[in-house]
Order: structure tokens, then C-alpha cells, then sequence
């Protein structure tokens, strides 16, 4: 049946190109046809080293790949896996760029690709007149995954994909022996600085990072208190959370946010809004506060945790599209707790959500964080399984789940009381 296939003329214009092919000589002339590979090209230096950029179409690049003309040295590019002895790779990254590429309007940007032509293994790289003439094997020295998304751009035009095979691409060319190739990879993907999550996320909001920006403008008391430059919070910022766990929380506790259509998404920041006004009036540490304030909430409660988030947004997809927050005044409930006081055991009043309370180290959410100055200090653990607990609890408090005996609410930590 596959014969009867009418082809795509674009790909069938890519099958043409593929049939020519520059032969091996072994004529002592130095005439094109002893050289694989013919570019046009631009000089310039990198490393110490003269390297040239060309320009290069997707189906040429898909020729060159498909005849193992460029390839990839498993050991020293991506690597092999120790435990399964597969080479290491991220494929959902070369679908996601390959459907991005056949896109109409969320075109990737891929950057320059990287060739190394190895010198000490017989790759030339002759550049004369504005041409480089490229003899040898060509290796990926990096961006595996990006020549991996243009090749199954490629392919599937035959199944309908829009993708234009003659799209240009940057590659940079390299001679390099392999111990400098060893150095360029090193260099390439040890030595750049990324920016954090935060940020990348909140420049260009991608699935529930969408909903969580349109959250952030509508809601008053999220607009100019998330950090959306860095992952962490320093000790002196005020701010809630950073945009990387507001977008984390709505992704993993509200199904179907990042890949619902905008209205949607637009409905669920919009009840976010609502739900986070109400939340506030209970609990005014998720508001705006001043550095001291924010402070002594983070030292003294867990109210503001990135677990704590995760199950406020979990709370808010139990309730969607109920308005009725009434439930939302149990956040607010103290509980009664006995402590170790001068040898006596006192009954005192502790914030549900006080550091004190030793049920959040039962669960593994505080656990020991010594340090030099204070042996015996206790520290937030962010690890799923306590995040998990912590998330079931707050939700049984206000009767979302079913409760669970809760630990023993003993401790011999000083505590605020209320």
C-alpha cells in the first residue's frame, strides 16, 4: 500500500537531493570532487581555533544525517548510560521541538548547531574563495537534540506535517583533533550560565506557566510579590514564592491547566483570583508583607512553603467553580498542644501551621539542619513525600479529604504562642 502513497513534492524534492551524492577519490587533484561536502561559508575564530559558519537547508541537513555523513559519537558526545548502556538522551525534547518546528505560529529558536570535522582522523576542512570544502566524518559535537527535531521535522511531511523543507539553519564548523573536541563539548555545556527557571518561565509563560502569569496580573495580592528572577527567595526578599513554584503547583495539583485553550486558562486564573482574595482574608501572611513580617512567617510557619502553595491550588481545583470559601476559616484554627515547659507539661495554643508542632517531623516535612552555630536546628525538607503528607493534611483540615490520627502534638521546641 505504501507504493500507492502520493508523496508530498517537498518531500520528494528532499529524496532528489538525497540522490546526489558527492563520491570519494582517490585522484591526486585537489578538485571538488575529492571533498564531501561543499558550503558556502564565513570565517571566523573560536577557542584558539579558525571555525566557519554556513547555512544549511532542513532537507540537506536530513540527507546528511539519514547517510551517517554527520553522526554522533555516543562516548564523547551524549553518552552511554551505565545502567542500561543506552545512549543518553531526552526524547520528549526532540518531539516537542519537531512538533514546535511544523508549527505555523510557535516556531522554535534553535540556535547554531555544532559540527567538529576531526582533524586527527583524517577531516579536512579547506576554505578558498568564500567555500568550505569539508572531507571527513562530520561529528554533532553538541545540539544532538536539535539535529534529532529537524530530521523528524522532515519526516513528517510524508504524514502531513507543515514544515518547510527548505528552511535555512546556522551551523558553526569546526577541524578540531579530539581532545579539543573533548573541550569544546566541556565548554559548551559546562561553562554557560542558564537563567533560573523563574525566569526563562515568566519572559514567555508556556502551559500552566500561562495560567499562572495571567494569576499573578488579575490577583492584587500576587502582582509584585512573586520573584520571577531566581528559583529561591533570599533572606531579604519579601515576596511570596517564586514564579518557578507558583507554575509547578498549578501544573502538578490542577489537571488540565497547561493544556487547556485560553479561555480556559483565562477561567481558571480568574477563579484562582477569587479563591486567593478569599484565602487572604483567612491567612494574610499570602498577601503582601514587609521584609521583617515575611521573615518572621518563614521562621516561625509553614503557611508560606512551597508545599503549602502546592495545596492551596489543590484546595482551589476541589472547590472549582464553587464561590463558597466558608470552609477556607479553618486555615485560621489554632490548635491545642502540650509542651515541655521547666520540667512541666503546659497546654498551649499553636498556629496549624507553626514549625512547632511535631507532626511535620513525623512526616518528614522538618527534619534536623544543624548548624555550627546552632546544633540543633531544624530545617524544611522539599521532597515529595513530605509534600505530599503535608498537602493530604491541609486538605482533611478543612474537610476535603478524610482525616487521618493526627501524630502526637508533643514537643520540646520553644514555640510562639498564640
Amino acid at each position: 500500500m505504501a507504493d500507492h502513497i502520493t508523496r508530498p513534492p517537498e518531500l520528494v524534492a528532499a529524496a532528489d537531493d538525497a540522490v546526489e551524492t558527492r563520491g570519494w577519490t582517490n585522484d591526486e587533484n585537489d578538485d571538488d570532487e575529492a571533498y564531501y561536502e561543499q558550503f558556502n561559508a564565513l570565517r571566523s575564530e573560536d577557542g584558539g581555533h579558525e571555525c566557519w559558519e554556513i547555512v544549511i537547508r532542513a532537507r540537506r541537513l536530513h540527507q546528511l544525517r539519514m547517510s551517517n555523513a554527520v553522526r554522533l559519537d555516543q562516548l564523547t558526545q551524549r553518552g552511554i548510560d551505565n545502567v542500561s548502556h543506552k545512549q543518553i538522551q531526552k526524547p520528549e525534547r526532540i518531539e516537542a521541538w519537531a512538533r514546535r518546528l511544523q508549527s505555523a505560529d510557535d516556531k522554535p529558536f534553535l540556535g547554531t548547531l555544532i559540527w567538529n570535522v576531526r582533524k586527527d582522523e583524517g577531516g579536512v576542512c579547506d576554505f578558498v574563495n568564500g567555500k568550505l570544502r569539508i572531507r571527513g566524518k562530520i561529528f554533532m559535537t553538541d545540539s544532538y537534540h536539535r539535529h534529532s527535531a529537524i530530521v523528524k521535522a522532515v519526516e513528517g511531511i510524508e504524514t502531513g506535517g507543515r514544515f518547510d523543507p527548505k528552511t535555512r539553519f546556522s551551523i558553526k564548523v569546526y577541524n578540531l583533533p579530539l581532545e579539543e573536541e573533548r573541550r569544546l563539548f566541556t565548554d559548551l555545556n559546562n561553562q554557560r550560565t542558564a537563567a533560573d527557571s523563574s525566569r526563562v518561565k515568566s519572559l514567555h509563560p508556556q502551559g500552566a506557566g500561562i495560567v499562572a502569569n495571567l494569576f499573578i496580573q488579575q490577583c492584587p495580592h500576587l502582582h509584585d510579590n512573586i520573584e520571577n528572577m531566581r528559583n529561591t527567595l533570599s533572606k531579604g526578599n519579601y515576596r511570596l514564592c517564586s514564579f518557578n513554584t507558583l507554575e509547578k503547583a498549578i501544573d502538578k495539583q490542577w489537571p488540565g491547566a497547561a493544556g487547556a485553550d485560553r479561555a480556559e486558562q483565562e477561567n481558571i486564573a480568574t477563579y484562582l483570583t477569587a479563591f486567593w482574595n478569599a484565602l487572604v482574608a483567612v491567612r494574610p501572611e499570602l498577601g503582601k508583607l514587609g521584609q521583617t513580617p515575611r521573615q518572621r512567617v518563614r521562621a516561625e510557619l509553614l503557611v508560606d512553603s512551597a508545599g503549602a502553595i502546592a495545596a492551596y491550588i489543590a484546595i482551589a481545583y476541589k472547590l472549582y467553580p464553587s464561590l463558597d470559601f466558608a470552609r477556607l476559616g479553618m486555615l485560621a484554627a489554632s490548635e491545642t498542644v502540650t509542651l515541655h515547659e521547666s520540667n512541666e507539661l503546659l497546654a498551649k495554643h499553636l498556629d496549624f501551621f507553626s514549625r512547632a508542632l511535631t507532626w511535620w517531623q513525623e512526616i518528614g516535612l522538618i527534619v534536623p539542619s544543624p548548624t555550627k552555630a546552632n546544633p540543633t536546628a531544624m530545617g524544611l525538607r522539599n521532597a515529595r513525600d513530605p509534600h505530599d503528607a503535608f498537602r493530604r493534611i491541609i486538605m482533611a483540615r478543612i474537610g476535603l479529604e478524610k482525616p487521618t490520627p493526627p501524630p502526637a502534638a508533643v514537643t520540646d521546641a520553644a514555640a510562639p504562642a498564640l
